[in-house]
C-alpha cells in the first residue's frame, strides 16, 4: 500500500469490534510469549515522505514496519504490547492490530484479532520526522493482559555490543539503503562508516614528539636539558592537598613518602584570577607558585603530564597558566536516565583531571525526579520510577523504552547523603555543583508526584496539607503537547502552591548545602515553556497577566527569589531572553543551546551588548549525546548535528562563532550564513552537555563522552593561536597540526589512563578499502592503535599490510596493550 493510502487509513477499529469477548490469557502463557514473540523494526524510506498530521504536529512521515512473528504461543486478542516511540505514530495498516499514542513517546499495540502461533503479522506504520539511526528504536517492549502481571517482550531487550561495550538494539533491522540513513531529500552529510572514511585517514599517522599538557598550558618555556623525577611527595604545609595526589598518579606520576618533596607557595596577591599558577622545574628543586588551593592543584596535574612514564624524566621548564574561561562545565542529565550514584563520581574525578570547574547536575525532567527532598517524599519514591502504573500513583509510566517494572536500571535516585557526598567531593577538586530542576516546561515527573501527594493527604482527610504543594489546577482544561510530545508536563504558574514548591526546593536544597560545608551559590532553572498550556486556567485568567506574558512574568519571579537568597540563577536562552529585559540589575547567566545556523552567534552578541554572562552550550558542537560519526550505527540523538566528532570539537572557536560558517555546514549538510566575527566575543564560558534518553547505563555515558571531553576541556581552557584565522591560509595547517600533537598524546597517555580506571573510552573502529585486486586495506582513526581482521569476529589477525579478503568478514582497532576494542566493523564485500 502507497504511503500516502496509508495516512489515510482508520486506526479506529468499530465499538463492536474492540469490545467483543477475548480469550483469557494465563501468566505463563504471557510469561511465554515474551520470551518467544519475536519482534522486529524496520525503517522502511525516510526520503519518500508525505504530508501528515499527528498529535499537533505537522510535517512529513517517514515508513517503516514492525513485524510480529510468534511462536508456540498465539499472541490472543485484547493483548496489549507497549512500547516507546520517538514521534507519535501517525497511522498502522494491519488487520490484526490498532496502535495509538499515549503520552510522550509512551504508545499502545491493542491486539484487536488473534494473532495464531507460528504466524508473522506485519504493521505499517507512518510517522513524522524520521529515524535514520540504529538508536532510534527503543528498546523494552512489553506485553500487558487483563490483571496479569506486565511481561518485557526478550527480543526488544538491548544487547551488549561486542568490542564498543554498548547496550545496541537488536530488533532495529539493517540500515544499508540511504533512504533508511538519510533523513530526507535534503540530508546530504556524507556517510561516516568505516568504508567511507578510508580515503579521509592517513596512511600512517606522524610521529608527534612534543610533550603535550591537556589542557595546553597558557605560556611555557622549555630548555634543552631534561632531569629525572621518580614521583612526589607534600610537604607538612601543603597536606591539605593531598585529595589532588590520586589524580596525579592516574596521569602517571607515582606519590610517595620516599619522594621528592616539592615546594607550594599559596599566594593569591601575586596573580589576577584564582586559577592561576605558575610551576618552575630546575635541576635540583621544583617549585609551584599558585592564587588559590585549586590553582595549585591545576600545577600539579600540569606536573604529572609533562613526567615521560617511559623515561620518568621532565623539561627543565617554566610555565605560566590560567584558563581562558571562568567557567568550564559540564551538563549532566540524570533525570532521563538514572545511570547510578558511581557515573557522578567518575564525571567529577575526571572533571578534576582535566581542570574542569562546573557541574550543571540536571535532577529533574518529563522522565524522572532523581534528588530526594525532605518533607516530599513523593518526589522520589512515585517521581524517580518508570513501571507500568497507569494510576501513576506508584511510579510514572515508561518512556524511553524503560520497560515496566519498578527495578529497571534507568530507575533510581540520590539520597540527601549522597548528594552531599557529590558536594563535598566535588568541592575538594574546585568544581562547583549547579543543580537544575526544570520549569516551568519538562516538569512530568514532579506535577505527577505533588498529584500522588495531594490524593494521599486528601485520603487522610487533610486537604490544606495536600493543597500545600500542587502543581496543577485540576479545572485546566488546557490542550497543548510539548516537543517531546507530552500534553501534561507544565506545571501551573499562576498557583500559589507553585511558588511553595519552589520555595520548599531552595530552603531543602540550602540545608543540603550549608550540612555538606557547601554553600549554595548557582540554581539553574531550566526556563522551559510549553506553547499552549494554561490557556484554560481559570487562575491564570484571574491573575491579569496576559497569556503570553506568562511564561516569562514566571520565570522573572524565579530568578528574583533566587536573586533574593542571595543565589545566582540561570537558564536556557529560549526563556531567559524573553525574560531578561524586565530584570536589568538581575544575578544571572545564560545557557545559549541555539546551533549556529539557528542563530546563536546573534544570541551571543545580544547578550554581550547587555552584559548578560553567556555560556556557550551550543548542540551542534557541544551536545555530546549526538554520535560521533554520521554512521547508522553509531549511538546518540542528532536533531543538531548527526557528527559531532573529536576534531570538531577539538577545532571549535568560542569567540569566533560567525567563522564556522566557512568550514562547517548546516544539520542536513547545507551550507549556511552567519556574520563574520573578526573580534573575540566575551562569554562566560563553556559547557558540554550529555542527555540521557537513550543514554541508558554508564558504559555509554562513558563511551560518548571520552575522548570528546577532553578536546572540549582544551578548549574552554586554551586560546589556540590558529582561532579566529579562517581566512588566512595558514589556517588549516596550524589546526591540523595542532590536532595531531593533540590526538597523539590522548591516545598514548589519556587513553591507556582511562581504560586503567576502568572507563569505557571509545575507540574509533579502523577504516577499511577492499581495492581491485581484492585486497582488504586498512587505516587507523588514531595513533596508537592495533588493528584486527577476522572471518568469524572469535579469531583475530594483526593487520600489518595488504592482505587478501578472501574470508575476511570483520575488522576493528585496538588499543596498544590492551583488551580495549572499537565496536566490530562487518566488511562489505
Amino acid at each position: 500500500m502507497m504511503i500516502d493510502t496509508l495516512i489515510k487509513y482508520c486506526l479506529v477499529w468499530t465499538v463492536a469490534s474492540l469490545s467483543a469477548s477475548a480469550v483469557a490469557v494465563t501468566q505463563h502463557e504471557l510469561n511465554q510469549l515474551g520470551r518467544t514473540l519475536d519482534v522486529q523494526y524496520q525503517v522502511l524510506d525516510n526520503i519518500e515522505q508525505t504530508a501528515c498530521e499527528s498529535e499537533q504536529i505537522s510535517g512529513h512521515c517517514f515508513s517503516a514496519q514492525i513485524r510480529l512473528q510468534t511462536e508456540d504461543v498465539a499472541l490472543i486478542k485484547g493483548t496489549v504490547i507497549h512500547f516507546s516511540h520517538i514521534t507519535p505514530i501517525a497511522a498502522a495498516q494491519s488487520n490484526a492490530v490498532s496502535i495509538s499514542h499515549i503520552n510522550g513517546d509512551h504508545h499502545e499495540m491493542r491486539i484487536t484479532r488473534t494473532i495464531p502461533a507460528n504466524t508473522t503479522e506485519t504493521i505499517r506504520i507512518a510517522a513524522p520526522a524520521w529515524h535514520a539511526a540504529r538508536s532510534d528504536i527503543m528498546p523494552n517492549y512489553y506485553l500487558v493482559a487483563d490483571a496479569l502481571a506486565p511481561v518485557t517482550i526478550d527480543s526488544t531487550v538491548q544487547q551488549t555490543e561486542p568490542g564498543s561495550g554498548l547496550p545496541v538494539n537488536s530488533h532495529a533491522g539493517s540500515w544499508t539503503k540511504p533512504n533508511q540513513y538519510r533523513r530526507n531529500a535534503d540530508d546530504v552529510l556524507p556517510l561516516q562508516t568505516s568504508e567511507a572514511q578510508f580515503a579521509a585517514l592517513p596512511e600512517q599517522w606522524p610521529v608527534v614528539t612534543a610533550n603535550r599538557v591537556v589542557p595546553k598550558v597558557r605560556q611555557r618555556q622549555d630548555s634543552l636539558q631534561k632531569r629525572h623525577l621518580t614521583g612526589i611527595k607534600l610537604s607538612s604545609d601543603a597536606a591539605h592537598l593531598a585529595p589532588w595526589l590520586p589524580l596525579v598518579e592516574q596521569l602517571g606520576l607515582p606519590v610517595g613518602e620516599q619522594q621528592e618533596t616539592i615546594s607550594i607557595v599559596i599566594a593569591g596577591q601575586q596573580f589576577s584570577g584564582p586559577e592561576h599558577y605558575a610551576l618552575r622545574i630546575e635541576e635540583q628543586a621544583i617549585t609551584l607558585t599558585a592564587a588559590s588551593d585549586k590553582a595549585a592543584g591545576y600545577g600539579l596535574l600540569t606536573l604529572a603530564q609533562l613526567r615521560d612514564p617511559q623515561t620518568g624524566q621532565v623539561p627543565l621548564t617554566t610555565i605560566t597558566d590560567a584558563p581562558r574561561f571562568a567557567f568550564r562545565g559540564v551538563h549532566f542529565d540524570i533525570a532521563r536516565s538514572f545511570t547510578g550514584y558511581d557515573s557522578i563520581t567518575m564525571l567529577l574525578e575526571q572533571m578534576a583531571v582535566l581542570k574542569l570547574n562546573k557541574l550543571h547536575l540536571h535532577v529533574s525532567d518529563d522522565e524522572g525526579w532523581r534528588l530526594e527532598i525532605p518533607g516530599l517524599p513523593e518526589l522520589t519514591e512515585v517521581g524517580a520510577y518508570r513501571c507500568h502504573d497507569e494510576s501513576e500513583q506508584r511510579c510514572l509510566m515508561p518512556q524511553l523504552g524503560s520497560g515496566p517494572h519498578r527495578d529497571a536500571g534507568v530507575n533510581g535516585y540520590l539520597s540527601v547523603q549522597q548528594y552531599k557526598n557529590l558536594l563535598q567531593l566535588a568541592n575538594q577538586w574546585g568544581i562547583e555543583v549547579i543543580p537544575s530542576l526544570d520549569m516551568p516546561g519538562h516538569s512530568r515527573a514532579a506535577i505527577k508526584a505533588m498529584e500522588a501527594r495531594y490524593n494521599r493527604l486528601m485520603a487522610e482527610n487533610k486537604p490544606e496539607q495536600a493543597e500545600m504543594y500542587l502543581l496543577t489546577e485540576f479545572s485546566d482544561k488546557s490542550v497543548y503537547s510539548s516537543i517531546q510530545h507530552y500534553s501534561d508536563n507544565t506545571l501551573n504558574p499562576c498557583l500559589p502552591s507553585t511558588f511553595r514548591f519552589i520555595d520548599k526546593l531552595l530552603a531543602e536544597l540550602k540545608v543540603m548545602h550549608q550540612q555538606a560545608g557547601v554553600p549554595l551559590t548557582t540554581y539553574h532553572i531550566g526556563a522551559d515553556e510549553t506553547a499552549g498550556a494554561w490557556t484554560q486556567s481559570a487562575a491564570c485568567k484571574s491573575s491579569g497577566i496576559a497569556p503570553h506574558d506568562i511564561a516569562k512574568t514566571f520565570i522573572r519571579e524565579i530568578i528574583k527569589l533566587g536573586n533574593s537568597k542571595g543565589l545566582v540563577m540561570a537558564g536556557w536562552s529560549d526563556g531567559m531572553m524573553e525574560a531578561l529585559p524586565g530584570l536589568p540589575e538581575s544575578n544571572v547567566y545564560v545557557n545559549i543551546w541555539q546551533t549556529l545556523p539557528a542563530g546563536a552567534s546573534k544570541t551571543v552578541s545580544q547578550l554581550a551588548a547587555s552584559n548578560t554572562p553567556a555560556v556557550l552550550s551550543l548542540p551542534d558542537v557541544l551536545y555530546f549525546d549526538f554520535p560521533y560519526q554520521n554512521d547508522p550505527l553509531e549511538p546518540g540523538y542528532y536533531w543538531g548535528a548527526k557528527s559531532v566528532s573529536l576534531k570538531r570539537v577539538f577545532g571549535f572557536m568560542p569567540q569566533y562563532l560567525g567563522q564556522h560558517a566557512e568550514l562547517w555546514t548546516d544539520r542536513m549538510g547545507q551550507p549556511y550564513d552567519d556574520e563574520p566575527t573578526q573580534n573575540a566575543t566575551p562569554v562566560l564560558g563553556m559547557q558540554a552537555q550529555l542527555w540521557t534518553e537513550i543514554t541508558r547505563d554508564q558504559r555509554s555515558v562513558e563511551y560518548m563522552l571520552f575522548p570528546r571531553l577532553l578536546a572540549f576541556a582544551e578548549r574552554a581552557w586554551h586560546q589556540a593561536e590558529w582561532e579566529g584565522k579562517v581566512s588566512q591560509a595558514e589556517f588549516l595547517p596550524a589546526l591540523n597540526r595542532d590536532f595531531s600533537e593533540f590526538t597523539q598524546v590522548v591516545a598514548k597517555r589519556h587513553y591507556p589512563r582511562l581504560v586503567e580506571a576502568d572507563i569505557n573510552v571509545r575507540i574509533p573502529p579502523p577504516g577499511y578499502q577492499i581495492d581491485a585486486q581484492h585486497q582488504l586495506e586498512l587505516r587507523a582513526a588514531m595513533p596508537n592503535l592495533k588493528l584486527e581482521y577476522s572471518a568469524d569476529a572469535m579469531t583475530w589477525h594483526t593487520y600489518t599490510g595488504a592482505v587478501s579478503a578472501d574470508n575476511i568478514h570483520f575488522v576493528r582497532a585496538r588499543l596498544i596493550n590492551s583488551p580495549h576494542t572499537s565496536r566490530i566493523i562487518a566488511v562489505e564485500p
